[in-house]
Parts: structure tokens; sequence; C-alpha cells
């Protein structure tokens, strides 16, 4: 627990620190506590606006340090495999803060085109668009159940391996990096790479 902890921390400190030296131009928040009269929860991990769109939220990143076992990555699909479970919760905690955006419960507000993505150090779903999918709908049939998460808030989430978000940054600019995660966020073009 404990060293899942801290690999998960650093990994999220690499993340701020790639974005900021590769972005200059756009704001980065990191992970901001949310109170309504539910209590106290985070938002997604790193938030990033644009300073020419009047500081509206266009990226909601979850980071995902998390391993996948041998069997589930190449034998079966096993959706109680924490690495799964993982990255479902990925997707509604960014669905959960795109709904506490609208809802006005933080200084910001979302993009019209805003985009989710779920940062990950294992390259699993690289070759496994159903898998993505499949990720996807367990997240939907998770959120059904909170008034709070309309389908507006469902907004498209990209799954990106963290080497490809690298090699795409190197060439790349912000605008280029959002039409590729849009661009894959798609169902049709789940298990492409970003890069």
């Amino acid at each position: 627990g404990p060293i899942r902890k801290e690999i998960g921390d650093q990994f999220e400190n690499y993340l701020e620190v790639f974005f900021r030296k590769l972005l200059p131009e756009v704001e980065l928040i990191r992970e901001i506590s949310i109170n309504d009269r539910r209590g106290s929860r985070k938002s997604c991990d790193i938030l990033i606006t644009d300073i020419q769109y009047q500081n509206k939220v266009k990226l909601l990143i979850e980071c995902k340090a998390t391993r996948l076992s041998f069997d589930s990555r190449f034998k079966k699909f096993d959706k109680d495999d924490r690495g799964y479970q993982d990255m479902v919760k990925g997707v509604v905690q960014i669905w959960k803060t795109a709904s506490d955006i609208r809802r006005k419960f933080t200084p910001y507000s979302l993009a019209d085109n805003a985009i989710g993505a779920v940062i990950t150090l294992d390259a699993w779903f690289v070759a496994a668009p159903a898998r993505q999918g499949m990720i996807v709908e367990e997240a939907r049939s998770r959120v059904r159940i909170d008034e709070n998460i309309t389908t507006a808030d469902m907004i498209p989430v990209a799954f990106v391996y963290m080497p490809e978000l690298e090699r795409s940054m190197a060439y790349g600019d912000k605008d280029a990096l959002l039409e590729g995660l849009i661009h894959i966020s798609k169902p049709e073009n789940y298990g492409y790479s970003l890069d």
C-alpha cells in the first residue's frame, strides 16, 4: 500500500513537471479539495486550463501507476483485477470532477470541448480496444446511481501510455496534444496510440 501510494505520488509529480516544461502557456492545477453538503472530496489529479479561453478547463487528467497482472493482460478480462478497477475509478473521477465544475463547486468552468485522459504507466490497452470500451461502460454503470452526474459530465476519456505522451510532446504542441486526445477518445479509435 505505502509503496503503491509513493509511486502514484511521484508519477503525479513527474507529470506536473512534464506539462509545466512542455506547455508553459497553460495553467496547470493540481488536485483540489471540493466541498458540498455531502462532505469534502478531491478533484481529479491534474486540471489544465488555457488562459486564452478565459481559464476554462480543457483537460482533466487522472494518473494511474497501477500495473495489471499477467493473466489480466494476456489471458482473460478480469473486471475485478485491481488494475482494471483503478482505470474505472479514473474515468469515474474525471466525470465527477466535470460534474463539480459544472455545478460551480470549483472556481473554474468547463470548456465546450473538454476531454479527460487517464495516463498510465502500463501499456495494457495499446492493443485492447474492446477492454477500453468495457472500462468506460463499467464507469457508466457506476455513475448512473449518482444524480449529480449528467450525460454532459461524461466527457470523452482517452487512455494514454506515458511513453507515448512523451514521444508525442517531443514533436507536438498543445493543440496537437488536444487533437490527438480527442481522436483516441472516440470509441471507434480505442486502441490507437497517441503518437
